[in-house]
């Protein structure tokens, strides 16, 4: 019985640290760019890509919570927004994009009641892929598409669908819905290593 007793702490234990490693692990990937840059209330999983990527573009959406027709610079948005829209690429050896550009088009966004913010831009040369985010559902949906294919990812339904030399992908968890478009840039070969990419894009890998 004392044996027992002692394995049954020992499993307890071996758990409890695997549990909390997961979670450091989790913790250390959200302290990172581009977590960094998304709304800490925004649920979602916390995402990897490939070493060889950047991230080239971050996009948000805010819904518009009050508008003054008098006076637009009053108008009032959501403090967390509903979708996110990452863009992953090779970036271009310089920026041009000045911080002053990304300030004076949110600010046009505010004013004319528009919904969408840029987050970060970099030049590129290169696009590999495109990751939406959402509270709001699906931006093109999959599954009744002829050449829609659905698989399984970490045990959850998925759909992709390889169009031209593109993939889509859409995958929903944990009530966000997930777009993903990888692009011929990518260079992704066969159906096995868009999943294999779909999977770290959604933080299932």
């Amino acid at each position: 019985m004392k044996q027992f007793y002692a394995l049954l702490v020992i499993a307890i234990s071996l758990f409890v640290a695997g549990c909390a490693e997961g979670t450091q692990d989790t913790q250390e990937t959200e302290e990172v760019f581009p977590h960094t840059e998304i709304n800490e209330q925004f649920v979602y999983e916390p995402f990897t890509y490939p070493e060889e990527w950047d991230v080239i573009t971050i996009h948000k959406d805010v819904d518009l919570r009050y508008q003054d027709g008098d006076n637009p610079e009053n108008h009032r948005y959501a403090e967390v927004p509903y979708r996110y829209t990452i863009t992953f690429g090779e970036e271009a050896g310089t920026n041009e994009t000045t911080t002053e550009e990304i300030d004076e088009y949110n600010n046009q966004q505010h004013i004319q009641g528009e919904s969408n913010r840029q987050v970060y831009y970099h030049d590129y040369e290169k696009r590999y892929a495109t990751l939406t985010m959402s509270r709001n559902g699906f931006i093109h949906i999959l599954k009744d598409l002829d050449e829609a294919e659905q698989i399984e990812i970490s045990g959850f339904e998925a759909y992709l669908a390889k169009q031209d030399n593109q993939y889509l992908g859409n995958f929903y968890f944990d009530d966000t819905y997930y777009d993903l478009q990888i692009y011929e840039d990518a260079d992704v070969q066969s159906k096995e290593a868009a999943i294999t990419l779909f999977e770290m894009l959604v933080g299932q890998g």
